[in-house]
């Protein structure tokens, strides 16, 4: 299960990350169906990282042991970077998402 909620957690998080690049280049304002696809998005890869998080937290040393968790660690480092290296990235990811925690 690992090892396939790794994979998955990639392709949602690429996934939204090429939808709001397309939406920040978009002339026009995004519809209510899109901002909605991205908030799904955005919950999903939430509940991925907390999933995980969970996981280390109660047994660090089994976590390191599971099936992909070095290639995840070290995608998650690479986000940070990335994250640290554009703002605008950090800034277009909050596009939609403010305001709507918790729901």
């Amino acid at each position: 299960m690992f090892r396939y909620s790794a994979t998955q957690l990639r392709g949602l998080y690429e996934t939204r990350i090429g939808l709001l690049m397309d939406l920040r280049s978009a002339v026009v304002l995004p519809d209510p169906i899109a901002m909605r696809s991205l908030n799904v998005i955005y919950k999903s890869v939430c509940t991925f990282g907390k999933f995980f998080r969970r996981l280390q937290q109660i047994d660090v040393a089994r976590f390191v042991e599971l099936p992909l968790c070095n290639d995840l660690v070290l995608y998650y480092w690479e986000k940070v970077v990335q994250a640290n290296a554009s703002v605008e990235l950090i800034e277009g990811m909050l596009v939609g998402t403010r305001g709507n925690r918790g729901r």
